[in-house]
C-alpha cells in the first residue's frame, strides 16, 4: 500500500492470496479495517501513515485480555540434538503467563495449535502485540501479514507490532524471558521432554 497508494483492500487481498496460496484469506472489509488502523486510508484529510505501513497501535492494557504479548525466547539445542523453541504468551495487564511451551519448531501450524488451546481456555484478547519476526509477521505480504496474524485478524483481534530493534517496547515480556533464563537455563540438561517439564513448573 505504501508503494502503491491507489491500491485498495480488494487489490491487496488478491495479492495476499497469491502470496499465501491455499490458505484462508480475510475478507475485503477486514483488509479495509487493517488499512484504516495503519493510517493508509485517505479520508477527507490525508492521515499520517505509520512508518513502513507497520501496524503499531500502542494500545495500553487497562484490563485482563486487553493486550496479550507473544514472543520466542531464543532457541537452543537439547542434549539429543533437538532444536528447542520456547514460545511464551503473556497477558500485559495481569502478567499472567498463558504459555511457556518448549516447541520443536516455530512454524505456523505448531504455534497456531498453542493459540487454539489457549483461546479455548481463556477467550480472545482485544490485541496481540508481537515483533516483526516469523511466524507473527511476514516481510513478503501486505502490511506484514503472515498466515498466523491474518488468522488473528479474522477472529477479530487487532495487531500491535513493536518497531524493529525496540524490544524495550515489549519490556514486560523481555523481563519474563530473563527470569526464565535465570530459573531454567543452566539448571536443566536433557531432551525436549525434560525442557517441557522444566518450563511447565
Amino acid at each position: 500500500k505504501e508503494a502503491h497508494r491507489a491500491w485498495g483492500p480488494r487489490k491487496i487481498r488478491t495479492l495476499y492470496a497469491r502470496v499465501h496460496p491455499g490458505e484462508p484469506t480475510p475478507s475485503d472489509s477486514t483488509f479495509k479495517r487493517i488499512l484504516d488502523k495503519a493510517g493508509l486510508v485517505e479520508h477527507r484529510r490525508k492521515r499520517r501513515s505509520s512508518s513502513c505501513g507497520r501496524l503499531e497501535n500502542r494500545i495500553p492494557a487497562e484490563h485482563p485480555n486487553d493486550v496479550w504479548t507473544v514472543d520466542f525466547k531464543g532457541w537452543w539445542y537439547t542434549t539429543d540434538g533437538t532444536r528447542c523453541e520456547p514460545l511464551t504468551i503473556r497477558d500485559a495487564y495481569s502478567r499472567f503467563v498463558f504459555c511457556a511451551a518448549a516447541l520443536d519448531n516455530a512454524q505456523t501450524p505448531t504455534v497456531r495449535r498453542q493459540f487454539e488451546r489457549i483461546f479455548a481456555t481463556y477467550g480472545l484478547p482485544r490485541v496481540i502485540r508481537s515483533d516483526n519476526g516469523s511466524p507473527f509477521a511476514s516481510t513478503q505480504a501486505p502490511l506484514g501479514l503472515s498466515r498466523l496474524s491474518a488468522w488473528w485478524i479474522a477472529l477479530g483481534i487487532d495487531l500491535d507490532r513493536i518497531p524493529p530493534g525496540r524490544p524495550d517496547q515489549n519490556g514486560g515480556h523481555e523481563r519474563m524471558h530473563r527470569d526464565i533464563a535465570q530459573e531454567v537455563q543452566g539448571r536443566y540438561d536433557g531432551d525436549l521432554r525434560t525442557w517441557r517439564a522444566a518450563l511447565d513448573t
